[in-house]
């Protein structure tokens, strides 16, 4: 693609942000000393005259340098009228990026005027449902692979209409496929049930073995899962590690299974407190 000089890439879905920065370095920093030719800021705190000085800087031993100003909604009105100069008149051999998560962007502003008559805004929000299918379709397309419209379907209905979370997804889709080349709607469900639940099997381990940390983060990997499912794969690993308890402790753990299983099913306390508090409760060294 032809690069430009800068680009201002703003919105809420950050994997999009990812990609487009992705494919700008891998065409801006190719050669050995890409590394050299690479640096980020951040917009809280930052500096117009480091960023300007830093994208006025000529690469070293290649043609292009990238720079990166990561946050960039969070820089100061007057930091950003000084960036307005320069972008008006930008380095050519420099592309300096702008990245934002922010929605929307004060198109008043001297800044921003001179960043759209230079075309380089990107607005990178949630894809459209055609989008999204399209993508699915694209990325299936890099791994030499086709997919049927059921399993695309049935790939958003999982995912939801968060980038990532679709590409986790798929990633998730094409392993369990293996050598197969054309995904179907079956290859879908089963990838997605295996991964699902062999993260509710690491979760009981992780309180078998008192590791909170653990635990409390891949709870965080299933928090879109319905709460009783999960709180079932806690107590089925519970059950089977039943010999490892004292009768007491055994006990005291059931009783505290049954006191979560009834305030998720009476709605008595907010969901996101019942579960993380059991994990930590059952993780104690007391518990068993």
């Amino acid at each position: 693609m032809a690069l430009k000089s800068v680009y201002y890439l703003y919105g809420s879905e950050d994997y999009l942000i990812e990609e487009t920065l992705s494919s700008i370095k891998a065409e801006a920093l190719a050669g050995p000393f890409a590394s050299m030719n690479y640096q980020t800021f951040e917009g809280r705190g930052g500096q117009a005259a480091e960023i300007i000085s830093a994208a006025s800087t000529m690469p070293a031993f290649a043609d292009k340098r990238v720079v990166v100003v990561k946050d960039a909604g969070a820089l100061k009105a007057d930091e950003l009228t000084r960036l307005a100069e320069y972008v008006k008149d930008p380095n050519p051999a420099a592309c300096l990026v702008f990245t934002s998560d922010s929605a929307k962007i004060a198109k008043d502003s001297a800044f921003f005027k001179a960043l759209e008559e230079k075309k380089c805004m990107k607005a990178c929000g949630r894809l459209s449902e055609d989008d999204m299918y399209a993508w699915i379709r694209n990325e299936a397309k890099k791994e030499s692979r086709t997919i049927s419209d059921s399993a695309v379907r049935r790939l958003m209905a999982i995912a939801g209409n968060r980038l990532r979370d679709v590409k986790g997804e798929f990633d998730k889709v094409v392993l369990y496929a293996g050598e197969k080349t054309a995904i179907e709607a079956s290859d879908v469900e089963d990838a997605c049930m295996i991964c699902r639940e062999e993260t509710s099997f690491a979760l009981g381990d992780a309180i078998v073995q008192k590791n909170v940390k653990k635990a409390l983060k891949i709870y965080e990997r299933l928090s879109e899962e319905a709460p009783i499912m999960v709180l079932g794969a806690i107590s089925w690993k519970i059950r089977m590690v039943a010999r490892s308890f004292t009768r007491a402790g055994y006990k005291k753990t059931i009783d505290r299974l049954y006191a979560a299983d009834r305030a998720l099913k009476t709605s008595s306390q907010p969901v996101d407190v019942v579960l993380p508090a059991l994990i930590i409760d059952l993780c104690r060294k007391d518990a068993q």
